[in-house]
């Protein structure tokens, strides 16, 4: 039995060693959850149990009801490049591009809004970020090594979602005028938070999100309201037919 359970979320790690750092002295445990329950004030997922459960789980949300955050999925793809140039900073303007570490650059990622499922990577695409990439460095040397591909998770207004879930279903189905716009005070699923939509930009949100988080959970601190996911649920209820 653990305190709290984290479903991390799915995607390029494409700095490992800084991951396998963060994960030093803590268990991890991999397990395909397809729903979770509340029972006896302890969620379970599966064989485990546990006191809080952050949801973290990209642009897919079917363990619960969480329409209102608007949460969707951005493909993009990215290269690992050989070059000997002696790139030491990292850059960013229509696209990224990183230091040149053990002789390897990388570039990313592309944006392709018409792809809704996770396919193979198109190598043709991810060349074509050696090409945008002229404007900034010097690319003749640049040779693709390794492809990622995968889906960044986004929020309706493209701003994190940090703090408490919503009880969708008891909110309707107690206060139904809130499809008129009406305000009530909002229940939640206790013990249960997310930490997502933080689309291309994770491991530069990723720190400041959990820091907020954790003060949540451990000393009841409110989330600020421009990531609060609360922010979207009205506006959501309005739209409902």
């Amino acid at each position: 039995d653990y305190e709290s359970f984290y479903f991390p979320q799915a995607g390029d790690c494409d700095a490992r060693e800084i991951c396998e750092m963060l994960l030093q002295n803590i268990e991890v445990v991999i397990q395909q959850a397809r729903e979770i329950a509340r029972e006896d004030e302890v969620w379970h997922i599966g064989d485990y149990r546990a006191l809080n459960v952050v949801l973290a789980t990209g642009y897919e949300s079917e363990l619960v009801d969480i329409r209102y955050m608007g949460l969707s999925g951005v493909w993009g793809g990215r290269g690992d490049f050989g070059s000997a140039l002696p790139l030491e900073v990292s850059m960013h303007q229509s696209m990224s591009i990183g230091a040149n570490r053990e002789g390897v650059i990388k570039l990313g990622a592309t944006h392709e809004h018409d792809i809704k499922s996770p396919q193979a990577c198109e190598e043709e695409k991810i060349r074509s970020l050696q090409a945008n990439a002229q404007s900034l460095i010097e690319t003749s040397d640049l040779k693709l090594i390794r492809t990622f591909c995968g889906m960044r998770a986004g929020s309706r207004d493209y701003t994190p979602l940090v703090g408490r879930v919503i009880d969708v279903s008891q909110m309707l189905e107690r206060y139904p005028s809130l499809r008129k716009g009406m305000k009530y005070p909002l229940l939640y699923h206790k013990n249960l938070f997310i930490c997502n939509g933080l689309g291309g930009r994770g491991f530069v949100f990723a720190p400041m999100m959990a820091e907020i988080l954790s003060a949540l959970i451990v000393e009841g601190k409110e989330v600020d309201e421009r990531m609060n996911p609360d922010r979207l649920f009205l506006k959501w209820c309005r739209k409902i037919p």
